[in-house]
């Protein structure tokens, strides 16, 4: 299937039941306020935890919610309850209504509307668990101050996140996922070269009941949809997960991608999905933008009173094991996919 037909169908398939909805009457409501499904509330009174033991943690699977799993999957990020016919809530551009939440307000249009006609297109999106497991990518969660109790309670975890390269062992053995892994983390992530220092730090970092919280500015998640290594940026992400052991469990890493930036992405990945968008580069404005536009349901800046969304919310789980504390650095690569002249 060309990327042209892939697309096109892809965008029918959001568009067809959008427009039908906006033809239909109903009574216009507002959204309501909703501290529901919004991560556990930092611990009061709780005791700093104890530092001096770094514990590394590599993703090994990702649940990207295809299917009805995205309205689990995330968290309440505007603090509203949106339903189809909300007022008071932005609406993609062009759409006279709003794209509606999960269950508790759950904001993840990217499982709803996009990873779902991919899904529906036969388009393999879990193949990304397959480069996991192989060792090609991962993203490590380092965290100070982490014990083994099931119900540790604290403040003030150190915690920061390394993306990792591709797991480099002679002989082209494959992760354990267990503490002889060493896996190499990118040079333009570590602070001054020095690799126990990412730039990605979790801000605010605590444990509630053995639930673990925290968030940061932007994390950049790379998934590979249609055969092309998507570098998905996420803006204010939350990132939560239970523990037991070596295991991470439950985990979500929630926040919005900017449309916009999804969008120059796409550009830029482009000629890796299809050689049609070599030869007609207007694809991507024709088509794909128009799909990222109408799978808008946020606002970057985190605002949800009104307007035309400039967000798609997202929400993907993962589990992770414990492996060894990173030691090694990659290179990162900057060189863009082009097309040949």
């Amino acid at each position: 299937m060309t990327f042209k037909k892939t697309f096109g169908a892809l965008l029918f398939g959001l568009l067809a039941p959008t427009l039908a909805a906006t033809g239909c009457g109903g009574d216009d409501e507002a959204a309501s306020d909703s501290t529901a499904g919004q991560p556990v509330a930092a611990p009061t009174g709780a005791a700093a935890a104890s530092k001096g033991t770094r514990r590394t943690f590599a993703i090994n699977n990702l649940n990207l919610g295809v299917g009805d799993g995205w309205k689990t999957l995330g968290y309440n990020l505007d603090s509203k309850v949106t339903k189809p016919k909300a007022t008071d809530v932005c609406k993609p551009k062009g759409v006279a209504e709003p794209i509606a939440d999960g269950s508790n307000g759950i904001d993840n249009a990217f499982g709803a509307k996009i990873l779902a006609q991919l899904a529906n297109l036969k388009i393999n999106v879990d193949g990304v668990n397959t480069n996991l497991t192989d060792g090609n990518f991962s993203v490590l969660l380092d965290v100070d101050g982490l014990t083994d109790a099931a119900d540790q309670t604290n403040t003030a975890l150190t915690a920061q996140i390394f993306p990792a390269a591709a797991f480099d062992v002679p002989g082209g053995k494959k992760p354990a996922f267990d503490k002889t892994d060493s896996w190499p983390v990118y040079d333009n992530v570590i602070v001054n070269g020095d690799v126990t220092k990412s730039k990605i730090v979790l801000d605010g970092a605590y444990i509630n009941k053995g639930q673990f919280v925290g968030r940061t500015k932007t994390l950049t998640l790379s998934l590979t949809i249609a055969g092309a290594a998507i570098a998905l940026d996420i803006e204010s992400p939350i990132i939560t997960f239970t523990h037991s052991g070596s295991d991470l469990k439950t985990g979500v890493i929630a926040g919005v991608l900017n449309t916009q930036k999804l969008i120059e992405t796409l550009k830029a990945v482009g000629p890796s999905i299809s050689a049609d968008l070599c030869k007609d580069p207007s694809q991507i404005d024709n088509v794909v933008a128009p799909l990222a536009e109408r799978s808008s349901d946020s606002m970057v800046n985190g605002a949800n009173n009104g307007g035309t969304c400039d967000g798609i919310s997202i929400g993907i789980g993962f589990t992770a094991k414990e492996v060894a504390v990173p030691t090694k650095i990659a290179k990162a690569s900057t060189a863009p996919t082009t097309c040949a002249p």
